[in-house]
């Protein structure tokens, strides 16, 4: 068994990189470190009803779990109108099937991934001032310590679908980009 402290450098790149631990008995398995560009928060209990939820200040990165079956995570956060908010969930390598629930202050939904392809992201237009609630929870109704996410909630870019996927190496091509438009629509850019 081994403690080990990590500290991310500013040199380092924001994204997922792998690192092993080398000992006299060899190496070990593949370990992730997450790097992030934002301020970094745990999920602090209760806070699994509309009324308990945590208080955040965007841009954040919540580190959460859901622990109960049936539950739901909540966090709190204020946002002006006009604000383009984008709430982005990575479960990688956690049981967990997300589903990210946006509600206005008096409990009614704007936004949901329920019946999106990509269900690992959200995006709303702020319609007014105020505060808005996200929930997080599992599509099987699950929970246990395998059901683990990182959300992440800001105004921050996000590329819906790119075309074409790859290409050749040393070759060139013309490169095409969706992003949503305010009116809803795609377009290419």
């Amino acid at each position: 068994q081994a403690r080990v402290e990590i500290k991310a450098d500013d040199w380092m790149a924001a994204g997922t990189h792998l690192f092993r631990i080398i000992t006299p008995r060899g190496s070990s398995t593949p370990g992730r470190l997450v790097v992030s560009t934002f301020l970094e928060r745990e999920e602090q209990e209760p806070n699994d009803a509309f009324s308990s939820a945590q208080n955040l200040t965007l841009p954040v990165t919540v580190n959460g779990v859901v622990l109960a079956a049936g539950d739901g995570d909540y966090y709190r956060f204020q946002a002006a109108a006009g604000q383009e908010v984008v709430l982005q969930i990575n479960t990688t390598g956690s049981s967990l099937d997300p589903l990210i629930d946006l509600f206005e202050a008096d409990g009614k939904v704007v936004a949901s991934n329920r019946e999106e392809q990509n269900r690992s992201v959200i995006g709303y237009r702020v319609a007014q001032d105020g505060w808005y609630t996200a929930r997080v929870s599992d599509y099987l109704q699950g929970g246990s310590l395998r059901h683990f996410y990182r959300l992440t909630l800001g105004e921050t870019p996000f590329v819906m679908s790119r075309y074409p996927l790859g290409l050749k190496a040393g070759t060139k091509r013309p490169f095409q980009v969706r992003v949503e438009r305010e009116e809803g629509g795609l377009e290419r850019r």
